[in-house]
């Protein structure tokens, strides 16, 4: 022991090097649930949830929208590493904010069978929303009870700005997710279907 601590003396960037091979080994999971107005995170210590949010001044995000990627993206980096977290550790899973996407309950015919982005584009339902299914995400959640999907899109540069926004401040993003589809989700397994 007394080895690694003349080592980490004599060499301080043996620390980062460490932070670095621990988050490739074991990266921290967090979630970034951002709102116009809030960024919230999330993150499993031990056996519960942590919470922690941060008040954005109103520039920097509206209508679900990064409008200040460098600014905003480091108020998340300064957030996590407020909380303890190093960005080589953290591999972020991003809530795509309710601002930022439309959804729609297709029921009857229309939903029987549809499975995903692809299945909707093409069979091209009139859903009503201001997206055009060939330029947006799309999530298809089939709720096979009711013969109905949850189908759930945002348009392909907005969430493109949230990847650029995390890249910019050079955090790791494992997966991106809307906030919308996470609590249908968490719905239904707490009331077991």
């Amino acid at each position: 022991m007394a080895v690694l601590t003349e080592l980490r003396d004599r060499f301080p960037a043996i620390d980062g090097w460490l932070m670095q091979v621990q988050g490739l080994l074991d990266p921290r999971r967090v979630l970034l649930a951002p709102e116009d107005e809030v960024l919230h995170l999330a993150w499993w210590s031990g056996d519960s949830w942590e919470l922690s949010n941060v008040v954005l001044p109103p520039d920097l995000c509206a209508s679900g929208q990064p409008l200040n990627r460098e600014v905003l993206g480091e108020t998340i980096a300064d957030l996590l590493l407020e909380k303890g977290f190093s960005p080589p550790q953290v591999e972020i899973e991003l809530l795509l904010p309710v601002a930022s996407c439309q959804w729609r309950l297709l029921e009857g015919p229309a939903a029987v069978g549809l499975t995903s982005g692809a299945d909707l584009r093409l069979l091209q339902p009139e859903l009503g929303w201001s997206l055009v299914l060939q330029d947006s995400y799309l999530d298809v959640l089939p709720q096979p009870q009711a013969c109905a999907a949850l189908v759930v899109g945002i348009e392909r540069h907005l969430l493109q700005d949230w990847v650029n926004t995390l890249q910019d401040a050079d955090l790791s993003l494992r997966r991106a997710e809307w906030l919308l589809s996470a609590a249908w989700r968490g719905l239904c397994f707490a009331h077991a279907g």
